[in-house]
């Protein structure tokens, strides 16, 4: 080998070595920066977000008490007046993709369905907290119900964690009022 093929030799050699030493460095500074400032690392992408509801059902006349029971909920210091209140009881299955470990709120609306109004307020229930990525099982919300002879629904509604983007929607089959 001619002494010009062995000073290529050594240099690549050698411009390789800095390479090699200048990306060590480089990943050095990096992981001190994701060390010292942790919300400069790259976060994950979003949730696979999706959810499909099916097998929904109506109850009608039971106390928001009852409702407390089938969910398994102690009624802590509610008075009586208020455990006995009488609504609809809306039971549903889900399937949720994403989410594992974080509280998805629910939101219910009650449709007068002879006028098209909503009737009071929209009712905030107790939220769904998938166990796993791929979470499916069967739930309850309850609506306070007024004594009349309407006919209603519901509007079911389950939102992101953050409580202000709605995740899925769905209407319940119609139902008669308390009074009828």
């Amino acid at each position: 080998m001619s002494t010009e093929a062995k000073g290529r030799t050594r240099s690549l050699s050698a411009l390789i070595a800095q390479a090699g030493a200048v990306v060590g460095v480089v990943s050095g500074i990096v992981g001190l920066v994701f060390l010292f400032k942790p919300g400069c690392q790259p976060q994950p992408g979003p949730d696979n977000a999706s959810a499909t509801i099916s097998d929904v059902s109506v109850e009608r006349g039971i106390t928001f008490g009852q409702y407390l029971q089938r969910m398994d909920y102690a009624p802590g210091t509610l008075s009586k007046a208020y455990l006995d209140r009488r609504g609809a009881l809306v039971q549903f299955h889900f399937k949720i993709d994403g989410f594992k470990g974080k509280a998805l709120p629910l939101e219910t609306q009650l449709i007068n369905d002879d006028t098209h109004d909503l009737v009071g307020a929209s009712q905030k229930a107790i939220s769904i907290t998938p166990r796993t990525n791929a979470d499916e099982n069967d739930w309850f919300v309850w609506a306070l119900v007024p004594k009349s002879r309407h006919t209603f629904h519901l509007v079911v509604t389950i939102k992101q964690p953050d409580g202000n983007v709605s995740l899925r929607s769905f209407q319940t089959p119609r139902f008669k009022g308390l009074g009828a």
